[in-house]
């Protein structure tokens, strides 16, 4: 779509939402709306020939808390409550004249309305009719499109770990995409996991909204905390929402409610063991006799609730730890005792056929055949001390010896057993309710947890060549939410929501800092910070040496806030929300340079390789380099801010008692994303003359840059006309059946998995090995590699010049997911 004629879809949807909004926000006693968490009750009130019965005084009053909330019936006989707490409630209805109606057993449950037909009889004020009874299907709004599981099935259904989103997995049309769950893969079994591979009902993975009281719980479509068992009031999970409040979702919404305490104590405490005792060894482990000893979990909660000041302040908190150790048995290819003296001579391949080592050194042109080349073995398949390179040297000291036999090639002649992979968790989780009157109550929750991960990725054990980027990896993980609600008038509610979530993840390295250990590299070889041993990789052996550092940070800042106004038979709503997304991306990978050995010095012919000469480990020991794949990196390393803005409205008309219509339209708006230090490219010029130049050559063309020149610092617009409508419609047929049927559209969010990400290319930089200048003659070796420094990275310094015309970057269209249901 043209400048042009986005301009014309904005001046002609946008002002029409607005005034909408507008309109909502004028009505008298109106406030702002919030993505909904709380239930309401709503109904009507009707005398014993069935005529509605206006004026009748309705207290909806929380058992637990003894929180009333009061309306009173309109000409209809209508009434509703909204912003109600999820738990237990007693519904009482009284008119002087008639019997005072009381029921009790109503449980409301998160983003619920439940609808009651009262019928009042004629008596005393002072005489009571109480009715005892849990909210029928056709009582509530609930479908299986919306399935919310309460503590009680919360806690007791088995969790194998305690990992609570493993109950998405008990939600009809709910599946993991990422299928494999045990100790070779990821386990989603402890609080300790995060994910977002789940599609729900056909969503996209990695864009659902997990929420946890209505705040965000994980930057980028899936989740990042998971709270303790007990803690949890209710799950529920949204697979076609028609509640314009939500947004940012390809289709799924799943939402935790926490506990709050009431006017009793209430405590609980768990503990959970696993171990080897108790574990089936997988048929691969017995086949190869291998053991799965070592296994250890223990998981250990605590919750407890209850008054600070009774009917005023109430207080929950709740911990979770456990302890894992995870036995990872695996096989790996280090160089026989024989090959790490430089002895060949028993070096054989699967055919049980000697494999001749070549000297790089004797490469010259065959006489016998034109443009191709030839080599000596050395003598005695033995490369002599005085050729080994001083670096592979000092190196080898560092590589674990063979402690088996392996196969005739003596592949997978290193055993480690069990490898044990090490966890750790610590997590902690509060809640403040507090009720100021009957008109203003507010909630703050914050939770946090610090958990790691030690786990060896290529077989070694601890130690210098061990080479895992989770040795450790930190998962920690910061979330706080305030929500307030207050009312302003009859049937008029304000509620606003702030919150911020840190969820950081460091991989810092025990191993791979040289320390004291001092390597005989000519030059320099590397670009860290502080001395690393080199990365090492040798065609047919595992690779070796540590990986350096990384860190992954999303921080998630969001304001929502929400009005809703009960007229007549409608119940209208409209809210604004706004939230920050900040995504720190560091990584340090390869940036203690990459060695790479190959058999093509060793070979035979320099151009051809063959199955019974040249071996990598003799390259590794000569110091000969595969220059194309040696190489030392200066990555790129970003802040993203993320923006986004929505605006919603809703109309819920109750037709009649058996009809409810419910309308909805919503707005969302995501800027371009942008980059702290403007390290991304907006875009490409292919109309300038390039910055490079060849003679005879008139190249065109150039990469744009943010912020240079007068180019915009995003590589692209926001999507001005993202409207949303939703529409539900119910009708109870009869006492026993409810028929439903509601559309919804959603727009993806620009932080989503798959969606996310930007290009920087003039930020990094590779300098490569230049291995050889003459056809299978080594030129730089090992112990010298970069002779001439580092390449450093040019930036925006061959972007497009600056005087050409500037052009406006291009608009994206947000990805958008439309249901039914």
């Amino acid at each position: 779509m043209s400048i042009s004629a986005l301009a014309v879809v904005v001046r002609r949807t946008l002002p029409g939402l607005i005034l909408a909004l507008v309109a909502v926000v004028m009505l008298p006693g109106a406030d702002l709306g919030a993505q909904e968490i709380n239930a309401a009750v709503t109904g009507t009130v009707r005398d014993a020939q069935g005529a509605a019965v206006p004026g009748v005084a309705v207290t909806v009053m929380n058992v637990g808390t003894n929180l009333s909330t009061d309306a009173v019936t309109d000409a209809h006989g209508g009434f509703r409550t909204s912003k109600l707490q999820p738990g237990r409630y007693r519904v009482t209805a009284a008119l002087p004249g008639f019997k005072t109606y009381v029921r009790d057993g109503i449980a409301l449950r998160t983003a619920e309305t439940a609808t009651l037909d009262i019928q009042l009889e004629l008596g005393s004020l002072e005489e009571r009719i109480t009715v005892t009874q849990t909210l029928s299907e056709v009582e509530t709004n609930q479908s299986t499109l919306a399935q919310t599981m309460e503590n009680k099935r919360v806690a007791e259904l088995p969790l194998n770990g305690r990992q609570v989103y493993m109950l998405l997995q008990q939600t009809a049309g709910t599946i993991f995409t990422q299928i494999q769950f045990g100790a070779q893969g990821f386990s989603g079994t402890r609080a300790w996991d995060v994910n977002g591979s789940v599609t729900i009902h056909g969503s996209r993975t990695g864009n659902n909204e997990f929420l946890i009281d209505g705040a965000a719980n994980g930057g980028t479509g899936g989740w990042s905390y998971a709270p303790p068992v007990d803690a949890i009031e209710e799950f529920k999970v949204q697979t076609a929402s028609t509640d314009a409040s939500y947004g940012r979702t390809s289709g799924g919404v799943v939402n935790l409610r926490l506990r709050s305490g009431t006017n009793d104590f209430h405590g609980s405490g768990t503990l959970f063991f696993r171990g080897t005792a108790l574990d089936a060894n997988s048929i691969q482990n017995i086949t190869n006799h291998i053991s799965n000893k070592g296994h250890t979990y223990y998981d250990g909660e605590a919750m407890l609730s209850g008054p600070i000041r009774k009917d005023r302040t109430f207080f929950m908190v709740g911990y979770q730890g456990f302890y894992e150790e995870i036995p990872f048995p695996a096989t790996a290819t280090v160089p026989t005792d024989l090959q790490r003296q430089g002895d060949f001579s028993q070096t054989l391949n699967g055919a049980g056929q000697l494999i001749t080592i070549y000297d790089p050194l004797t490469t010259r042109p065959d006489p016998a055949r034109p443009g191709r080349f030839i080599r000596d073995p050395f003598p005695g398949n033995k490369i002599p001390a005085s050729r080994i390179n001083p670096v592979s040297a000092a190196l080898l000291q560092y590589m674990p010896q063979a402690n088996a036999s392996g196969d005739i090639t003596g592949a997978n002649n290193f055993i480690n057993s069990p490898n044990l992979g090490h966890y750790r968790y610590n997590s902690y989780l509060t809640r403040i309710d507090h009720v100021f009157n009957e008109r203003h109550r507010i909630s703050l929750s914050n939770s946090g947890n610090w958990g790691s991960e030690r786990r060896s990725e290529n077989g070694l054990p601890p130690g210098p060549a061990l080479r895992s980027d989770n040795w450790p990896t930190q998962r920690k993980n910061y979330l706080v939410a305030l929500d307030d609600v207050v009312t302003l008038g009859s049937g008029t509610l304000v509620n606003t929501r702030v919150s911020f979530n840190r969820f950081d993840e460091p991989h810092p390295k025990e191993f791979g800092s040289l320390g004291s250990v001092t390597l005989p590299f000519a030059t320099a070889y590397q670009v860290t910070d502080v001395p690393w041993f080199p990365h090492l990789t040798l065609d047919n052996y595992t690779e070796e040496f540590g990986r350096p550092s990384r860190l992954t940070r999303n921080d998630i800042y969001s304001a929502q806030s929400s009005i809703s106004k009960t007229a007549g038979r409608h119940f209208l709503k409209a809210g604004a929300e706004f939230r920050a997304y900040k995504l720190t991306r560091n990584d340090f990978n390869e940036s203690n340079g990459r060695f790479n050995f190959t058999a093509g010095f060793t070979q035979r012919d320099p151009q051809s390789g063959d199955a019974t000469s040249g071996n990598s480990f003799a390259s590794f020991l000569l110091g000969d380099l595969d220059g194309g794949n040696s190489f030392v990196s200066v990555n790129a390393a970003s802040v993203r801010s993320y923006l986004y803005y929505g605006l919603f409205v809703q109309d819920e008309w109750k037709i009649d008692t058996r009809a409810t219509l419910s309308l909805g339209l919503r707005w969302d708006y995501q800027p371009g994303v942008t980059e702290k230090n403007d390290r991304i490219t907006v875009g490409f010029d292919s109309t300038t003359p390039s910055p490079l130049q060849v003679p005879g050559l008139a190249l065109r063309g150039g990469l744009r840059f943010a912020g240079v020149d007068g180019d915009p610092r995003s590589p692209y617009t926001g999507d001005w006309n993202n409207l949303q409508p939703r529409a539900s419609f119910s009708y109870k047929v009869n006492e026993h059946v409810v028929a439903r049927a509601n559309y919804g559209r959603s727009y993806f969010g620009t932080t989503g998995g798959g969606i996310e990400g930007i290009n920087q290319p003039g930020f990094s930089q590779n300098t490569n090995v230049i291995g050889s200048v003459q056809t299978g003659i080594p030129f730089n070796t090992l112990a010298n590699p970069f002779p001439n420094g580092f390449l450093q990275p040019v930036g925006s310094s061959l972007g497009a010049p600056a005087s050409r015309s500037r052009t406006r970057p291009s608009r994206s269209p947000t990805p958008t997911s439309g249901r039914w249901g």
